[in-house]
């Protein structure tokens, strides 16, 4: 609108006019700020960003990387350690990750192409990399390995009911434990020993026997503690896993959610 028609109605009109003027010379900027608003991050998004472990090699290199929100050319962003490219050199060609139509997670060139597609087994995700021949697998840390509706949508997973009074005592606790996955099958054994660890209230633990489950195996226990009727197992990194107990000489992993994981302690 012209300064000079602006003036002309606000002598015509008044303080009314003066109003309807402001609120036209408003509306640019309303939508402006609408405009501005960051788009919604997807569901699947949402699950699967995070951290998680590249490995090549046949499990001889590996590397912490992290799945972000932020959207970038090719993608959405991922972060690593710059020591990593010496590591997996392949990361020098990726610069952001995506999900597949299964709900799989892809590492993107620049360009939106795919870098390594991940496809799932029983284990973990693995893939062979077009570029150099080599495998590499990807491990969730925990968390659902595929994007799946019914899970993103769905409330947080019930924390698991028990008596912390009835829950056997610290003293009994040490001792070997077999390791259950994929209902009921045993995938590893753990010793909760005696020996003290790093930190006040935690004991050394370690696989007694070769683990054949490869989230366990990059969770790499080292530790435990017990407080309030709960086993702690603590990671080489730090994280913790938590079981509750269920039943003589049971413990089950608490929240269940993502992958369940059952302790049942062998006789002496």
């Amino acid at each position: 609108m012209a300064p000079t028609l602006i003036s002309s109605t606000l002598r015509m009109f008044g303080p009314v006019a003066a109003v309807v003027v402001a609120g036209v010379a408003l509306l640019p900027v309303v939508a402006m700020a609408q405009g501005a608003r960051p788009p919604a991050v997807p569901p699947a998004v949402q699950q699967l960003a995070g951290a998680w472990e590249l490995i090549g090699q046949g499990g001889a290199r590996k590397c912490r990387i992290t799945l972000r929100n932020v959207e970038v050319k090719g993608g959405r962003a991922l972060g690593y350690p710059a020591t990593c490219r010496r590591s997996l050199p392949i990361l020098g060609r990726i610069s952001a990750w995506t999900v597949s139509e299964a709900g799989l997670i892809r590492l993107t060139d620049a360009s939106g192409q795919p870098v390594l597609s991940f496809s799932e087994d029983s284990e973990a995700f693995r893939l062979k990399a077009s570029a150099d021949g080599a495998d590499y697998q990807i491990d969730s840390l925990g968390k659902p390995r595929r994007y799946v509706p019914s899970i993103a949508n769905a409330p947080a997973a019930p924390r698991i009911a028990f008596d912390p009074a009835k829950a056997p005592q610290r003293e009994s606790i040490p001792g070997t434990y077999a390791m259950f996955r994929y209902g009921g099958q045993e995938v590893c054994r753990i010793v909760l020993g005696t020996n003290p660890g790093a930190a006040d209230g935690r004991f050394l633990a370690s696989f007694s026997t070769r683990c054949r489950d490869k989230g366990l195996q990059v969770f790499d226990a080292v530790a435990w503690r017990y407080t309030g009727g709960k086993i702690h197992l603590i990671a080489r990194r730090g994280h913790e896993m938590t079981l509750v107990w269920a039943a003589e000489n049971e413990w089950r992993k608490d929240p269940p959610g993502g992958s369940e994981l059952t302790l049942r302690r062998l006789a002496n």
